[in-house]
């Protein structure tokens, strides 16, 4: 194989990787009320606005932050369509 052959393999397989994690997410909504998230860094709590803002089209959340040592938590306590 080539460079380019192998180096196209590769991106084709991370764009079906991303296409099925982001599959998943639309099926299973982990970001339901009651059910906190820990071990989070403050890009993945802008990823959990981005998904329930624009993904799941809420047009109202309320998300508990709590600082747990290096990390953060997130529990979202409502959303709204």
């Amino acid at each position: 194989m080539k460079g380019s052959e192998i180096k196209s393999a590769a991106e084709q397989a991370e764009m079906k990787r991303a296409l099925l994690e982001f599959a998943q997410k639309i099926e299973h909504d982990p970001f339901q009320p009651g059910f906190p998230q820990t071990g989070l860094f403050p890009d993945e709590i802008a990823e959990i606005i981005e998904d329930l803002m624009y993904v799941r089209d809420f047009s109202e959340i309320t998300i508990k932050i709590n600082k747990e040592d290096e990390t953060l938590k997130a529990e979202v306590t409502s959303r709204n369509k």
